[in-house]
Order: C-alpha cells, then sequence, then structure tokens
C-alpha cells in the first residue's frame, strides 16, 4: 500500500477503505481523507499520504469522528452558517485518469482568488458496477475534477461565469462527462452530460411513474417524457 502512495498520491488503486480528495485555492492545498478505521490505524495510512504529497509551509492535521462535522468545521473556518449562504457557480467532468496532461489542463487558467479547483476521488466500489446499473453511467471515471468560485456582485458574478465557461472548454478534450450531484444550470449539454447512454432508460421511467406536465414540481433540467 504504501508503494502505491508514494509512487503518486493519485494512484487509481487505493484501497476501498480510503478516499482521498484535494483541493487548490489562493489558501494553499487541502487535502480531504475519509478512512475508515480506527483512528489509530487511520495514522499509519494518513501519514504516507501527507507525506507523498507537496512539503508544505503551515502544514495543520485535524481529525474529525464522522463527515458532518468535518463539514461544519469548514464552513465555520470560511465564514459560511451553511453552504447556501454564498452566491457560486462550478463547472467540472469526469476524468480517466489524472495523467500530468490533465493536471496541466486543470491548472492551465490561473485560479482567482475567488475560486478554487478540486479533484475527487473515484474507481474502487463504484467501478465495479455496470454502466447501465444505474442512472450513473461514469462507472470507468478515476476522478472528478472541478472548479468552484462565488461572487459579491452582479460585476463579480458576469466575469467568474465567463472565467468558469473558458476553463471548461480547455478541459472538454479530456472530459468523459459531468456530475449530476454538482447541477451546472448553463452546460446545455446536460442530458449527456449527467446520463449518457441511460438518459434513454431514464425518459421510460418517467413516462411511466412521472410524466412531464403530471407533478407541480418543476426543474430546468427534468428528464423529458
Amino acid at each position: 500500500y504504501q508503494r502505491r502512495v508514494h509512487g503518486g498520491i493519485f494512484d487509481s488503486t487505493f484501497p476501498d477503505i480510503i478516499n482521498l480528495d484535494i483541493s487548490l485555492d489562493g489558501t494553499g492545498v487541502t487535502y480531504w481523507i475519509v478512512y475508515q478505521g480506527s483512528s489509530i490505524e487511520s495514522q499509519i495510512v494518513v501519514d504516507p499520504l501527507i507525506e507523498s504529497g507537496p512539503k508544505p509551509t503551515n502544514q495543520q492535521s485535524k481529525t474529525f469522528d464522522c463527515f458532518r462535522e468535518m463539514n461544519e468545521a469548514y464552513a465555520e473556518a470560511h465564514g459560511y452558517s451553511n453552504y447556501s449562504d454564498t452566491n457560486f457557480g462550478s463547472r467540472g467532468c469526469f476524468v480517466k485518469d489524472l495523467t500530468p496532461d490533465v493536471v496541466n489542463l486543470t491548472l492551465s487558467y490561473p485560479i482567482p482568488d475567488n475560486c478554487g479547483a478540486s479533484i475527487l476521488h473515484f474507481g474502487g466500489a463504484i467501478s465495479r458496477k455496470a454502466v447501465n446499473a444505474t442512472a450513473f453511467p461514469w462507472r470507468n471515471a478515476g476522478r472528478y475534477v472541478y472548479m468552484t468560485c462565488d461572487w459579491n456582485s452582479t460585476d463579480q458574478q458576469q466575469k467568474t461565469m465567463t472565467y468558469l465557461e473558458n476553463w471548461y472548454s480547455t478541459m472538454a478534450p479530456v472530459c468523459l462527462g459531468g456530475y449530476v450531484n454538482f447541477i451546472e444550470p448553463t452546460n446545455k449539454n446536460w442530458r449527456e452530460a449527467y446520463y449518457g447512454s441511460n438518459y434513454a432508460k431514464l425518459q421510460e421511467v418517467k413516462r411511466k411513474w412521472n410524466p412531464v406536465g403530471s407533478s407541480p414540481l418543476r426543474f430546468p433540467q427534468e428528464i423529458d417524457s
């Protein structure tokens, strides 16, 4: 296990018991490590991950008993009482592997102070389901790479959205698809991006159980029936 870690923190052969996400913004690099084991065992697992990355100038580590505690600490550190307190937008895509070319594309645009790049860890048990087993089609993706930005004014919003679209266009050659858990209102190709070849099956389910117009609930990216 340690040999794989030191071979690269982006190695897609990580065991299922550990998940590693990475965030990069103006404050530095953050590793989000979720380990399903005891606190004593976690040090054996986490230490090699930290050692394998760039040497930090200011390193702070904290252990949480549950994911909710981690989210609350993050919100408090960034001045959010909850995640809906800030205006934000994001664009992202699944990639097969986090190769040097993908990393270079991800960071090809200088990241503004109001934005941050993130790399979410996929693979593992996710990849062992068939592509058409559920609505989620990107079973062969190793990572989800995305850029998130916030803004405080209409002018900043317009500049930020232009930046996000330019960044996304740069990533397009390596993108497999998008992530329905990260809804993108500006994504005109959302059907293919979120659901790929599974969209037709979703339409069948929609027609049978909840045809468009039969419910008072509405959503701009609602499945067509």
